[in-house]
């Protein structure tokens, strides 16, 4: 009897631990600008056809340091929202904005790349690596 309470413990905690897999949390850290394309016409702009280096640094506190070749531009509050898509979409179950000033760009996290995807505006699509 000691050994199936202990398991059910054991099982609620596991079950309770905190979601380290919250877009909050994933976009923490230091993103490394690799390129962006844009959707109309094709054509792919990088550090190294612009000659410049971008880093953002994504904060705990809801902020954003925005570097270009070493040296702070910039920063600015963010916030992320999850919203729940209809069942008959064939973008899956959620769609994730980062929220800037009044700017909502959908984006997401895999393999240690950040994907900001504006082409639902007409807008470019930047992908960043993650280098911390």
């Amino acid at each position: 009897m000691k050994q199936l309470i202990t398991l059910l413990l054991l099982f609620v905690v596991l079950s309770c631990s905190k979601d380290d897999d919250s877009p909050n949390k994933q976009i923490i850290g230091k993103w490394e600008w690799t390129e962006t394309i844009n959707p109309w016409t094709g054509i792919k702009y990088t550090p190294q056809s612009e000659g410049y280096s971008q880093i953002s640094v994504y904060k705990a506190d809801n902020t954003v340091e925005y570097y270009k070749n070493g040296e702070l531009t910039g920063t600015e509050s963010y916030q992320i929202e999850e919203i729940q898509n209809p069942p008959e979409s064939s973008i899956g179950a959620k769609t994730t904005f980062l929220i800037i000033n009044t700017t909502k760009i959908p984006f997401t996290i895999q393999n240690d790349f950040l994907v900001l995807n504006q082409a639902y505006v007409d807008g470019p699509t930047s992908i960043y690596k993650r280098i911390q």
